[in-house]
């Protein structure tokens, strides 16, 4: 059940998990699944803000975040740190 609620959340907020855990692909029977060419660092700010609403963004690694936040589709997370990078 736990599994299953942790996968509603993230394709409620990503078109791109919600193509990979809802759809037909292997990764919507898995309990895991590999996000090789994301950094854990900019993943775990992404997938932080998918579950409180807040994005605690850490200065150095704001495109790496942007980027992450590009690859998994995580538009309100794209608005939040473009809007801080134009900022700068």
């Amino acid at each position: 059940m736990c599994d299953q609620v942790h996968k509603c959340l993230l394709a409620s907020s990503s078109d791109f998990f919600r193509a990979m855990l809802c759809g037909s692909m292997k990764e919507s029977k898995e309990n895991s699944v590999e996000l090789g060419a994301v950094r854990a660092s900019s993943l775990q700010t992404i997938v932080d803000f998918i579950y409180s609403g807040v994005m605690s963004l850490d200065m150095d690694s704001l495109v790496e975040t942007l980027d992450a936040a590009n690859q998994l589709q995580v538009d309100a997370g794209i608005v939040i740190v473009s809007r801080v990078l134009q900022s700068l």
